[in-house]
C-alpha cells in the first residue's frame, strides 16, 4: 500500500489554522441533509454525473437521471447495475433536452437538480443547442418551483480560462478566481470551451429572470476511478492522460485536478447548505501539476511499469494557479491528496483493462500507436496530441 508524502497533501497550510477553521465554520450557514430526498441528475451517463449518483444513492436518495437511450447498454449498463445494488432508489427517464418541456416530468417532485454538464456527443453540439437546453431545463424548474430548492450547476473552469497564449488572471492577481471569464474561446477558437462559455451564461440569464437559487461549481480536470467498467468514446482529456502515461505515452502539459468523488461531495454540499446561493465557486486543488511531477508519483506507485517520459523532461514542482478559498470557506470541502486520486485513478485503469501498461524493461519505441491522434515522438514512447481543457 502506498504511503502518501504528508508534505505534498495541502500546499496552504495556512488554512488550517485555528483561527481561520473557526471563521470558516460560522460562515457556513444552515444545512438542510439532503439524504432520503428526491433529486434529479442530468446528463446520468457521463463520468461525473455517475459518481455524483452513486454518492446520492449512498445517501439515501431518490435519484431521476435522463439518458438519450436507456437501450444503448454502452452508456448505462453501469446505471443499470445500481438500479439493482440500489433498489427502487434509481430511476432512469429520457429526455431529448432540446425539446421544450423535455425536462418537465423529471424535475416534477424534486428538491433539488443537479444539472451536471451540456453532452458534448451530441449531433448537434453548439453554442446555440447549449444555450437553448440549459434555458428548457430552467423553464421546467421555474413550472415546480414551489417543489425545488435549488439548482446546481457543473460548470467548468474552461469558463474562467480559456488557456490561450498570453492569457491572465483579471484584477493583477496572480492566479484565477471565480471573477474571472474566460474571453479568448470562440466558435473558430476551441469552440468546445466557447459551448460551455455560453450554457453557463445562459444558466445565469435563466436564474434573473425566473429567480430560482443556484449554485455554479467549476471544476478543473477531473479525475477518479471511472464507474463505468469500459469507456465509450467521450473519454475525458485527463484521463487520455493518465492512460497515455500508462502506456509509456509522453504528455506534454501542466494541468490542475479534482477527483470526482470530492467534486460529489461539492454538489452536495452546495444543495444542502442554504445560505451559499447564487454564488459560482471553482472546485480544485489550486496548483497545476506539470508531467514531470505527475509521472514521478505514478513511478513510485508502481514501480514495474515503464512510464514514458515527460515534456520538458526536467524535474518541475506544482505551480499555484487558482484560488479555491470559495470552495473551502462557503462549502468546506476539504480535498484529498492529489497522489491518493492519482494512485486510485491508475490502479482502476489497470484493473478494468482501460490501460494496458508496458513492463518495466520494454523498449517503448516498438509499442504501436495507442489513441486516436497521435504522433510518433522523438524521445521514444508516444506522444499524445493534447488540448488544454
Amino acid at each position: 500500500m502506498l504511503t502518501l508524502n504528508p508534505e505534498l497533501q495541502e500546499f496552504d497550510g495556512w488554512r488550517e489554522a485555528p483561527e481561520f477553521l473557526l471563521c470558516r465554520r460560522l460562515s457556513l450557514g444552515a444545512m438542510q441533509c439532503i439524504d432520503g430526498k428526491t433529486v434529479c441528475v442530468t446528463s446520468g451517463t457521463n463520468f461525473f454525473a455517475s459518481e455524483l449518483i452513486k454518492t446520492l444513492l449512498e445517501k439515501g436518495c431518490h435519484v431521476r437521471t435522463t439518458v438519450r437511450d436507456c437501450q444503448n447498454l454502452a452508456k448505462t449498463q453501469h446505471l443499470i447495475e445500481m438500479q439493482t445494488q440500489f433498489n427502487g432508489q434509481l430511476e432512469l427517464l429520457e429526455a431529448e433536452f432540446i425539446e421544450p418541456g423535455a425536462f418537465d416530468k423529471v424535475v416534477e417532485g424534486c428538491e433539488y437538480v443537479f444539472h451536471t454538464s451540456f453532452p458534448s456527443d451530441h449531433p448537434y453540439h453548439s453554442p446555440d443547442v447549449a444555450t437553448l437546453g440549459t434555458k428548457h431545463l430552467f423553464d421546467s424548474v421555474a413550472k415546480h418551483k414551489g417543489q425545488v430548492k435549488k439548482v446546481i450547476i457543473t460548470s467548468s473552469f474552461a469558463c474562467i480560462c480559456g488557456f490561450a497564449d498570453g492569457e491572465v488572471p483579471g484584477g493583477g492577481r496572480a492566479v484565477f478566481n471565480e471573477e474571472d471569464w474566460n474571453s479568448t474561446s470562440t466558435k473558430d477558437h476551441r469552440p468546445f470551451l466557447y459551448v460551455k462559455v455560453c450554457a453557463e451564461r445562459a444558466a445565469w440569464a435563466s436564474v434573473e429572470e425566473h429567480k430560482i437559487p443556484m449554485v455554479v461549481l467549476c471544476p478543473t480536470h477531473e479525475l477518479s476511478p471511472p464507474l463505468p467498467a469500459s469507456p465509450d468514446g467521450s473519454w475525458k482529456m485527463p484521463w487520455m492522460y493518465i492512460k497515455a502515461m500508462l502506456e509509456g505515452g509522453i504528455v506534454d502539459i501542466d494541468f490542475p485536478i479534482i477527483d470526482n468523488r470530492d467534486l460529489a461531495v461539492a454538489h452536495i454540499k452546495a444543495a444542502e447548505l442554504t445560505g451559499v446561493s447564487n454564488e459560482r465557486i471553482i472546485v480544485s486543488h489550486a496548483h497545476k501539476f506539470p508531467p514531470s511531477w505527475v509521472m514521478s508519483k505514478m513511478q513510485e506507485m508502481f514501480p514495474d511499469i515503464e512510464l514514458g517520459k515527460p515534456d520538458p523532461p526536467q524535474y518541475q514542482e506544482p505551480t499555484p494557479f487558482l484560488d479555491n478559498s470559495k470552495m473551502r470557506d462557503l462549502l468546506g470541502v476539504e480535498l484529498r491528496p492529489v497522489e491518493e486520486t492519482l494512485r486510485d485513478t491508475c490502479q482502476s485503469f489497470i484493473d478494468k483493462g482501460m490501460a494496458k501498461p508496458v513492463p518495466k524493461g520494454q523498449d517503448l519505441s516498438r509499442n504501436p500507436p495507442l489513441v486516436t491522434g497521435v504522433k510518433p515522438p522523438s524521445l521514444g514512447g508516444h506522444h499524445y496530441t493534447t488540448i488544454n481543457l
